[in-house]
């Protein structure tokens, strides 16, 4: 993500090699987070309450969402985001925590937006019916 705004804040475009580059650093951290992911799932072992296992998811999905983003794979990224949104909107209302509303509003929000733009949903759906729409039965 930082090479993504190093490159915003010269005012230049993202040439292949850095997207290739941006895109393989999303999914090996993706790919990492699911192995944190999975070692949390065993409570007995790790400790992590059933938060940390939804952050744990929630985060996941969010990687995986950006990964998409970069690929402009629209309906993939808008159902990752999708799963991250009502998850963290979830820990957001449970615990009154300002980390998820940031999180929410700064970076998982305008991406459905965008990617259901781009995936010619009608502007005027709010994010909830969005992300409840294309929210993977799974």
């Amino acid at each position: 993500m930082y090479m993504k705004s190093a490159q915003a804040a010269d005012n230049k475009a993202i040439t292949g090699p850095a997207r290739s580059h941006i895109i393989s650093r999303l999914h090996k951290a993706y790919k990492t987070q699911l192995s944190l992911l999975e070692a949390l799932s065993d409570k007995s072992v790790s400790g992590a309450s059933d938060i940390d296992i939804l952050e744990a998811r929630a985060y996941a999905a969010s990687l995986a969402g950006a990964e998409q983003f970069e690929k402009q794979s629209w309906e993939a990224c808008v159902k990752f985001y999708s799963t991250a949104w009502i998850i963290y909107t979830a820990l957001a209302s449970s615990t009154k925590s300002d980390t998820f509303k940031e999180l929410l509003t700064s970076t998982i929000e305008p991406s459905i937006k965008y990617g259901a733009y781009q995936m010619k949903l009608s502007r005027s759906l709010a994010i909830p019916v969005i992300a409840k729409k294309l929210f993977p039965a799974d």
